[in-house]
């Protein structure tokens, strides 16, 4: 194939560079005292860290995670024994540790490896950028018309090829020195989304910019932005109470302050392309929708001509920050070599869904993964580097496995600082639009989930022959196809009804198709399930769309439904049947006369409730007592009458009979 002779002629040339427009790495090998993962490597000798691995805690810091059984009281307790500058917890048992020197840093780690409490410790890793501008000159360009496209109230520049391609976008690839052909309709086919929505209401979408930050006056990104209403900009307090001082357009987690400015670059250009406002005639993908792009800063401001760097710390925190302030999808376009655990577990349990940049090393990221793309987790799209000709970048990694889909990352123009635009390529330029795809179907369609969005954008590509077994859906991106695929689970509603007097209750059902599929199958199981435990609507018990279930004990009910097209829901139902909590007697001493009767008459709380008791007597030869509660006294002496109700609360009564 014409794409893999590219890759291979431009693979030396790229040796020096790594990656083009694409947030890089500083390969650091991975430390963790227990095995977390098959990707992660033991660096102990003898109980304490290895002294050859010192360098490769960089910055004196590094992140913890503590092992569940720890305890608060235990963890606090070590913590304070460590010699730290900082100290910082994230999420569940994981913090992040700073020491003021590495001789501290490494006394602190062998404490924790000493104590037994640590989990796994790791590095605060580095992730790099090092992406190239394509400067347009005459010699790059072929037929390219200074026309703007116009296309119903949109005017597309035909440097916009990624939102429609003409096929006048024939340019010069320097790296294997060919011009490459542009080929109508090569694009995300978002025109046709664009008008079929446009008389549709679309809701504000959140989408977080993991990133370099963003030029926050740049023309071509107003009204684009995220706002934080809760937040009054630059007076110093935490007006939202969020913990955040200032972040009014978002948060700078590198350096722990509210200043999102872009010294790179890279942040704004990723900005304009999920978003940009048509000034200019520059559009994003999400074109006049209510996207709004929230500015998570995660690399460090640098020197004019020095690289840059993400610590896997300011992107932890980012990540937890875009999703406590409400974001609906991460664009994360950077990556790096080596398995960062900490990142990786909270990826993995966000409800966001995360768009990430596949890699530009032109290899099969299975041979060398790049992370967090190579996280094959169901709320993550590793995206390819699509050219203008159907074709994959010569640069951009790809595989089957690990790869999900190609989009435009060659030669895209967008927003760049100091209110200008200019062409930048590479996966990182690809991840957006994917990003932008992701924020409009969550922004006209209602009760999607990450993964029904991840559905319908991986079911909607556009099968191309020459990315069949580069990319596992064998397609590039299509906005539109992804708008029709159905991948809508159905919804389930249920009403509790419980009848306490009777010890039961029932739960009505009712379920329904978002989509255009139909129910398939509605089933419940007791206890809490997965949708997996009804394997694909084969197990369980089945009731119609809408039926009742009885229910006779309290307890957690699992409700199933799935579609034709295999889409799968359920919904989980706490039932609680009151039952006695207390049980008494009026009295709890009796004195009766030989051939005698006396009716016992219990009570219990709360009132009203369904109640059922047993009595027994510990001497019959004394006192009797029927199942109604009435005694007779058979012979002198004593007894002990025991009344206990269905749930096991009891009461007793002794009986003295002359």
């Amino acid at each position: 194939m014409k794409c893999f002779a590219g890759k291979k002629r431009i693979k030396r040339k790229l040796a020096s560079l790594f990656i083009t427009g694409f947030l890089a790495v500083n390969i650091i090998e991975p430390f963790s005292y227990v095995q977390a993962s098959a990707q992660e490597s033991i660096w102990v000798d003898s109980g304490v860290l290895a002294e050859s691995n010192w360098n490769q805690y960089v910055g004196n810091d590094f992140l913890v995670a503590f092992d569940e059984s720890a305890g608060e009281v235990a963890v606090a307790d070590i913590i304070s024994q460590l010699d730290l500058v900082e100290n910082e917890f994230l999420y569940d048992e994981c913090y992040y540790l700073k020491a003021s020197n590495q001789t501290k840093m490494v006394s602190s780690i062998n404490t924790l490896l000493q104590s037994g409490l640590a989990a796994s410790i790791q590095p605060n890793y580095q992730y790099g950028t090092t992406d190239e501008v394509e400067n347009e000159t005459q010699d790059d360009i072929q037929d390219e018309t200074e026309d703007e496209i116009m296309d119903t109230a949109y005017t597309i520049l035909p440097e916009q090829w990624g939102l429609l391609n003409t096929g006048e976008n024939a340019y010069l690839d320097r790296y294997i020195g060919e011009y490459i052909p542009s080929i109508a309709g090569v694009d995300i086919n978002v025109i046709p989304f664009w008008n079929a929505v446009k008389e549709k209401e679309s809701k504000e979408v959140i989408v977080a910019v993991i990133d370099s930050g963003v030029d926050i006056n740049h023309t071509g990104l107003q009204s684009k932005l995220w706002i934080n209403s809760d937040e009054v900009a630059g007076d110093g307090i935490d007006n939202d109470k969020n913990g955040y001082i200032d972040d009014y357009y978002g948060y700078n987690t590198a350096a722990s302050t509210s200043d999102v400015a872009d010294s790179n670059g890279h942040g704004t250009h990723v900005s304009g392309i999920i978003a940009a406002n048509g000034s200019s005639g520059v559009w994003g993908v999400a074109g006049a929708s209510n996207i709004k792009l929230m500015q998570v800063k995660v690399f460090a401001d640098s020197k004019s001509g020095e690289e840059t760097y993400a610590s896997s710390f300011a992107i932890l925190r980012g990540i937890m920050y875009a999703e406590q302030n409400g974001a609906k999808v991460c664009n994360l376009s950077l990556g790096m070599t080596t398995y960062d655990g900490l990142l990786a577990n909270y990826i993995k349990s966000s409800s966001m869904l995360f768009v990430c940049a596949a890699g530009n090393s032109g290899v099969d990221i299975a041979s060398k993964p790049i992370y967090p793309a190579y996280l094959e987790y169901d709320n993550i799209i590793s995206v390819a580097n699509l050219r203008c000709d159907g074709t994959l970048n010569g640069s951009s990694n790809y595989g089957i496995s690990g790869v999900d889909i190609a989009a435009p990352g060659t030669r895209i123009y967008s927003t760049i600082p100091n209110n200008t635009y200019d062409y930048k390529v590479g996966t990182s330029m690809a991840a957006p639009f994917v990003t932008g795809v992701a924020a409009l179907l969550y922004s006209y369609e209602d009760g999607l989930s990450n993964t029904a969005v991840r559905k319908k954008i991986l079911s909607g590509a556009v099968k191309i022959d020459a990315l069949s077994g580069l990319v596992e859906t064998g397609g590039r991106l299509d906005v539109y196809n992804a708008y029709l695929v159905d991948a809508s689970a159905p919804s389930i509603t249920t009403k509790t009804t419980v009848y306490k007097s009777k010890a039961k209750a029932s739960i009505k059902v009712t379920a329904a198709d978002i989509g255009t599929a139909g129910v398939k199958a509605v089933l419940w199981k007791k206890g809490a399930k997965a949708a997996a435990d009804f394997k694909k609507g084969t197990s369980g018990t089945v009731i119609a769309e809408t039926s009742s279930v009885a229910i006779t004990a309290s307890g957690t009910y699992t409700i199933y439904a799935v579609d034709t097209n295999g889409n799968e829901t359920i919904k989980k139902v706490k039932v609680t049947i009151p039952t006695p909590t207390k049980v008494k007697l009026s009295k709890t001493k009796i004195t009766i006369k030989k051939g005698k009767t006396y009716q016992l008459k219990p009570v219990v709380a709360p009132t009203g409730v369904y109640v059922k008791y047993t009595y027994t007597s510990s001497n019959k030869k004394a006192a009797t007592v029927s199942s109604t509660g009435k005694i007779t006294a058979k012979g002198k002496g004593t007894a002990t009458l025991t009344i206990k109700t269905q749930n096991g609360k009891k009461v007793t009564c002794k009986v003295t009979v002359q």
